[in-house]
């Protein structure tokens, strides 16, 4: 019995790898900074507090929090989802006991009624399908192999099914998640690229890679977002290019300098949609098409003037616990990978419920829309 239930699980993987392996991209930020050999260790500034002290210095809260926040900030979401679901499983259990004796059966009698008399044998094309694909994987005969792949199958028809009589039973529920969940304080620059109503009750902070093919996959799902709320997002974009990629930091550069001539966002989406050739003259010859004045665009790239952005960019990418491409923060809820559009729409339809805000459609909407040039007021906002 364990052994079988060990095959469906190793089946269940191997159906699955393809679709949610490398859902991210995983850059390096640049590392804190330390003493070099026969250097001292720095000391603590006024002001700065000390968690440990050694013979050669001190180690700050903030050298700690440099190294941790990415792990912290993985076990603050999941925390969050584990907390969220058992909620969910909680009251999804309630209301099928419910269920159960509004029909007058038992929980059982219900359960079996209600989706393991609907459990259907496999089409044999399907089964074959799986042992052509996973076959030499899966011990046994090759009866046993064909029994544990039927198995499986309808293992997964249950659970399609009991998870579609749960949602369907919480949707009828009213179910109100009183969870608060973890908030990241994102620091928002006046020189950061950013759309949307200054004042917008969602702002969507983008952590991306002009070279990484997840984030030219989200674009998609942005903008359908973009559209399905007008008036209610703010989009900020932030660059965390990955050493791994050679193209990603000149195509960051590229758009921080069109940035400066109020072409960002014109050249962004250019930059998704070629990822193919990101090469000097490809994007030069975009610059130009777009109008820019290419003298000026020229001297910024020469200079690498937007070098101390995307630096102060990586770092903060550090500091919140992004760990790759792309990573987005939703209000300050992080949502990391190239999610569907259905993630995103669940994080910030609760954060508009949360402000007491509804998706406004029709001309106030539309005239808010068209803010999407506005940058943030002057100075460093910190949205959490």
């Amino acid at each position: 019995m364990n052994h079988a239930v060990c095959t469906r699980t190793t089946l269940a993987l191997l159906m699955l790898v393809a679709a949610t392996a490398a859902a991210q991209e995983q850059p390096t930020p640049p590392p804190a900074p330390s003493a070099m050999p026969g250097q001292a260790a720095p000391s603590a500034s006024p002001g700065q507090k000390v968690v440990a002290s050694y013979s050669l210095g001190d180690v700050t809260e903030a050298e700690l929090d440099r190294v941790v926040a990415p792990s912290l900030a993985q076990l603050k979401s999941q925390e969050y989802q584990i907390k969220e679901k058992a909620i969910r499983q909680i009251v999804a259990e309630r209301l099928l006991r419910a269920a159960a004796l509004k029909a007058g059966q038992t929980r059982d009698q219900y359960y079996a009624e209600q989706i393991t008399s609907k459990v259907v044998d496999p089409p044999k094309e399907r089964v074959d399908q799986i042992l052509k694909q996973y076959g030499a994987r899966i011990p046994g005969t090759e009866d046993q192999k064909r029994e544990r792949v039927v198995e499986a199958l309808k293992q997964q028809q249950t659970q399609q099914l009991e998870t579609a009589l749960k949602d369907k039973l919480l949707a009828g529920a009213d179910l109100q998640v009183k969870l608060e969940p973890p908030r990241f304080p994102v620091a928002i620059d006046p020189t950061d690229p950013t759309r949307g109503p200054a004042d917008a009750p969602v702002t969507i902070v983008e952590f991306s890679d002009f070279q990484c093919p997840f984030c030219a996959r989200s674009q998609t799902t942005l903008t359908k977002l973009w559209n399905e709320y007008p008036g209610k997002l703010r989009m900020v974009f932030k660059d965390m290019p990955s050493p791994g990629h050679p193209r990603a930091r000149p195509a960051a550069e590229a758009a921080a300098c069109a940035q400066q001539q109020g072409k960002f966002w014109e050249l962004y989406e250019w930059l998704f949609q070629n990822q193919k050739d990101l090469s000097d003259d490809a994007i030069a010859k975009e610059a130009k098409a777009l109008g820019l004045d290419m003298d000026a665009f020229n001297a910024c790239l020469s200079k690498h003037e937007a070098d101390q952005q995307i630096n102060a960019d990586l770092r903060e990418a550090q500091l919140l616990g992004a760990t790759g491409t792309p990573t987005f923060f939703i209000n300050g809820r992080m949502l990391s990978g190239a999610q569907p559009a259905s993630e995103f729409e669940s994080i910030i339809n609760d954060e508009l419920a949360h402000a007491g805000t509804a998706a406004k459609t029709g001309q106030s909407a539309q005239q808010e829309q068209k803010s999407e040039g506005e940058g943030p007021s002057p100075g460093k906002v910190v949205i959490n």
